[in-house]
């Protein structure tokens, strides 16, 4: 059993804010200059929301880079590891230098690191920060192909059942971390200390070759499809509108494009393609959760969709109701077509039904407890 005292407050983010020395199997805090870092070539996100990008860049001339970027060194220079945004977004606000965490790490470290994503506690007045958790997620990984019609060719590899990490808050400001490698919740509760379930019970379902295939050809239609629609429409020169329109395309102001690229933008000239990883990288078993599987009640519970579950009869929600205290206490059928839209105090639950074309309804009900039955 670890005996060390749980860290209270803000931990490593007060450290990375006020410079203090980081150093061991954390790496070292240090500022670089932005011409000395190069994009990680194995980075998992496959595009960048253009709209999303420019909030980004705006809070970064307002307020600087918050959260450090993780590099590791390559040759005379750096190598981006996670944070490549941050990285464009500074270079857009016209910074120099941006504050970095140096790592060592291979090959494969890289990668692992770049499927990672911090959970940060900010008080934006102080700008104090702190690290809190991580969350894993399976985002794929960009390979460079040879070019084709003189464009560029990235071809990002992506996992068709992928294993992530569901998180949320609770009403009485503990973290939980729902694990889905192994469904187990990691708590963080509001002192500080940090507790953890065991792994919880859950209907796994084996995936045969056979349906690791099916899954995968099924992904690749959808992937062709917005493969297809995108480099379509990133290769398509800008409609002529004088000097103004054609102005507004190069820097991709106006609608968003919902995260596909549009005519103009810093993706033109290039071609992508998305592909599955092979079969025998496809996990064994569907994963137990989605990435937003977890949602917090007002009563202090965590409530948990899985992706399979022996207890739903005729396709109806089966929720896993669990708290730091009690674990696992409850696991909780939904009536046939309803989902969860929201809480209030007192066990209530409003539940959400129906369709667009038939309209939809919303009920509110009240979880009896065992006591009260």
């Amino acid at each position: 059993m670890d005996s060390a005292p749980p860290r209270r407050g803000l931990g490593q983010g007060l450290a990375l804010l006020l410079g203090e020395p980081q150093t061991g199997t954390h790496g070292s805090l240090r500022d670089i200059p932005l011409d000395q870092i190069t994009p990680n070539p194995r980075q998992p996100r496959a595009r960048i929301d253009e709209e999303r990008f420019a909030e980004l860049v705006e809070s970064v001339r307002q307020d600087g880079i918050v959260q450090p970027v993780l590099v590791r060194g390559v040759g005379a220079g750096w190598e981006l590891i996670a944070g490549e945004r941050r990285w464009r977004a500074a270079q857009a606000a016209g910074l120099t230098t941006i504050p970095a965490l140096v790592r060592e790490a291979d090959d494969r470290t890289s990668l692992a690191l770049a499927l990672v994503e911090n959970i940060v506690r900010a008080d934006l007045e102080s700008r104090h920060v702190d690290i809190l958790g991580s969350i894993h997620h399976d985002g794929g990984r960009n390979r460079q192909d040879p070019p084709e019609d003189g464009k560029r060719v990235v071809t990002t590899i992506i996992q068709p059942v992928p294993t992530k990490d569901s998180w949320a808050v609770l009403s009485d400001g503990t973290i939980a971390f729902v694990r889905g490698r192994d469904y187990h919740i990691d708590w963080i509760l509001p002192d500080g200390s940090k507790a953890s379930t065991p792994k919880l019970p859950f209907d796994w379902k084996r995936l045969t070759d056979e349906d690791k295939q099916k899954l995968a050809d099924s992904a690749r239609v959808v992937w062709d499809s917005l493969m297809m629609l995108r480099n379509k429409r990133v290769n398509t020169p800008p409609p002529s509108r004088g000097d103004a329109g054609g102005n507004e395309a190069q820097f991709g102001r106006g609608r968003s494009s919902g995260g596909v690229a549009e005519a103009g933008s810093s993706q033109a000239g290039s071609i992508q393609h998305m592909i599955s990883v092979p079969l025998s990288e496809i996990p064994d078993y569907y994963p137990p959760i989605r990435e937003s599987s977890a949602i917090a009640d007002l009563d202090g519970n965590l409530w948990i969709l899985t992706t399979t579950t022996a207890q739903s009869k005729h396709g109806e929600l089966v929720y896993d109701v669990a708290n730091p205290k009690r674990g696992l206490f409850e696991r909780v059928r939904m009536p046939v077509g309803r989902s969860i839209a929201g809480f209030a105090k007192g066990g209530v639950i409003y539940l959400q039904s129906g369709n667009r074309t038939d309209g939809f309804y919303l009920e509110r009900v009240k979880l009896e407890t065992k006591a009260e039955r």
